[in-house]
């Protein structure tokens, strides 16, 4: 055996290992985050629902596709604008056999008011959107998928002027956001697809996100990069 055929076992361990690994950690900014990659097993994760329930990812028994998507929280315009975005394209992505799924770092608490206020302003015959809101608080799942970031000390104090309390928000001090992004996961529980923006003013649109949901499904199963943690 030579020399070649011994480093190529290491090399691939090594592939694995950064492939898997790099994104374990909170960035210190949105430009920093390393999210997982396609091609790898999506991470499995518990959550809570706006209604205070369990929801349990499990990526090796999935029976549908997923559209996992975060983002930073009810009271950000940007993130609320792609939320109702999406109602244009979910009929769609349901009809394609997809489960909807949108994480924040809202605790279940500011989940809950969002969703009343949004009861509220919306009309009487309006259809309950298909989508489910999680609260990702402690931002523990969005670190796992890698786009956690830590937002500096002098933006938090001028997003306070804005009347915007992250504390509040989330129940937790640690000042730590996601990077908007949304993945595409199989019924395997592989990631095939993902758009992550260090700009929070910029969102997929939701018509290249259809596109994308409808070419995740011709693709030929993969097995996964396994994750580190």
């Amino acid at each position: 055996m030579n020399i070649v055929s011994l480093a190529r076992p290491l090399l691939a361990v090594l592939i694995l290992a950064l492939c898997t690994s790099a994104h374990a950690v909170v960035a210190d900014r949105a430009e920093g985050v390393s999210p997982v990659l396609v091609g790898s097993q999506a991470p499995a994760f518990s959550l809570r629902t706006a209604e205070g329930e369990s929801y349990e990812f499990n990526p090796e028994a999935l029976e549908r596709p997923v559209l996992l998507a975060f983002y930073r929280g009810g009271w950000c315009p940007y993130c609320n604008a792609q939320l109702m975005g999406m109602r244009a394209i979910e009929d769609d992505l349901q009809a394609l056999g997809y489960d909807l799924l949108f994480a924040s770092a809202d605790s279940v608490k500011t989940l809950a008011a969002a969703v009343a206020e949004m009861a509220i302003e919306g009309e009487d015959d309006a259809p309950a959107p298909a989508y489910a809101l999680l609260s990702d608080a402690s931002m523990k799942v969005a670190e796992d998928f890698g786009v956690a970031f830590r937002m500096a000390d002098e933006t938090v104090e001028k997003y306070k002027g804005y009347g915007i309390d992250l504390e509040a928000a989330s129940g937790y001090d640690h000042h730590t956001l996601p990077v908007p992004a949304v993945f595409l996961i199989d019924a395997e529980g592989v990631i095939r697809f993902s758009y992550v923006n260090p700009n929070f003013r910029y969102r997929v649109d939701p018509r290249l996100l259809l596109t994308a949901a409808e070419v995740v499904l011709t693709q030929k199963p993969l097995a996964p990069l396994r994750n580190s943690r």
